[in-house]
């Protein structure tokens, strides 16, 4: 059916939407490759949680705690870690004085 289809679709956009952000985030504070690999693979080994098995589970109400207080911790350990990821200089450093235009498009005289 079209509408069990689209809202898969749409589940797997928002998961990977996410879990690309956090990539991004990994790769700027680190400055590496490394880490988003890393993080990609540890996640591709886990795989996706299996939310009918938590919530099926006989210890249904201690998996369903520690799910979200997992989920809450990792959220409170990315902002202790970088508390100001949208003030960073990366993303607002001051641009360097831009010269005259008409200088601009003189190449330097080491080029000439």
């Amino acid at each position: 059916e079209w509408k069990q289809a689209a809202g898969l679709v749409a589940f797997q956009l928002l998961y990977t939407t996410i879990f690309g952000t956090i990539s991004t985030h990994l790769f700027f504070r680190t400055g590496s490759l490394f880490a988003p690999l890393l993080a990609h693979m540890f996640c591709n080994y886990l795989g996706f949680p299996d939310f009918e098995d938590i919530f099926s589970n006989q210890r249904k109400y201690t998996t369903i705690t520690f799910t979200f207080v997992g989920a809450w911790l990792f959220i409170v350990a990315m902002v202790a870690l970088d508390p100001s990821p949208f003030r960073s200089p990366f993303f607002f450093a001051p641009l360097p004085p831009t010269p005259d235009i008409p200088s601009a498009f003189i190449p330097p005289k080491d080029l000439r």
